[in-house]
Order: C-alpha cells, then structure tokens, then sequence
C-alpha cells in the first residue's frame, strides 16, 4: 500500500481511481478541513456508500494554542502519539492505529506549518515524519526502527519537562 498526501483539491474520478487502485470499492484518509469532511461526506452518501464519524482533528482542538508551545513540546505531543501508534501496531489494535497515525500526522503537520520551524528545523520535523511513515509503510525498514524512534521522542519529552 502506498500513503498519498492530497495537498490540493481533487475531483471524485481521482477519488475513485484512487480507491480502485489500492482498495477496491474503500477509501481511507485524514481530513483536516471540516467543509471538505463533509462534502466528502455528501459525495459519499450520494453514491450509496458510508463513511465513519471521524474523531475531533487536533487542528480544531488547538486552535491557536499550539504555536505557544516549544519545538520540544510539540514533538512531545507528537511523540505520544507515535508511541500510541507504535503500541497498537505492535499489538494489531487496528482500530487503535488508525486513530493515532491520524492524530500524530496531524500533530507533524501542525508542527511543520509553524512558521517559527525553518530551515534546518523544519528539515528535521519532516524526516521525523518520514521514518514514522515508512515504519508502517515500508517493508524494508529495519525491526529496531520503532524503538529507535520512541527513544528520538522521549528526549523531547524530557526536555519539555524541565
């Protein structure tokens, strides 16, 4: 399976074919816009088919709260979240991974849209996100990765509590 980062708006043939090309009649993803949740919702229900009630998106919960954080603090946060993806992953509690790699790539993107994080550190959240990535998607990723990454965010958490 391949994880595709819409950035831009797409029209419901690109929906479909995205659907046909990896899943067959499902489509999985993130939405972090509430107009275009529910108009997905609307095509949706247009074509017979259902969608699941998405949890609250950290973006609304946030709201202007989280660019008073720290770097560290922030990939704190993050951290718990990929710590809880790990843990489901490790423990098939799909419905428990899907919830987390939702809210942690959530949390990665808020994190590089802060514009304070430039350059070098920006770099840094987005190969962070990278190695999350391919740490489920990636067959050929090594077995020590997860705790290679759990350890890159406990630092942050340490350091965010002192």
């Amino acid at each position: 399976m391949t994880v595709e980062i819409l950035r831009v708006p797409v029209n419901r043939a690109r929906i479909a074919s995205l659907a046909e090309a990896q899943f067959g009649d499902m489509v999985k993803g993130v939405v972090d816009d509430e107009r275009l949740r529910d108009a997905i919702r609307r095509v949706v229900s247009e074509a017979g088919g259902a969608v699941t009630s998405p949890a609250p998106s950290h973006a609304s919960l946030a709201a202007g709260r989280w660019r008073t954080f720290t770097l560290s603090e922030q990939l704190a946060n993050v951290g718990s979240e990929v710590d809880r993806a790990i843990s489901a992953w490790e423990t098939n509690r799909h419905d428990r991974f899907d919830r987390a790699l939702a809210r942690a790539l959530e949390l990665f993107d808020l994190t590089a849209a802060d514009p304070r994080w430039r350059g070098h550190r920006l770099r840094e959240i987005l190969r962070a996100r990278e190695e999350f990535c391919r740490l489920f998607f990636d067959p050929t990723i090594s077995t020590d990765a997860s705790r290679t990454l759990r350890a890159y965010f406990l630092r942050f958490a340490m350091l965010a509590r002192r």
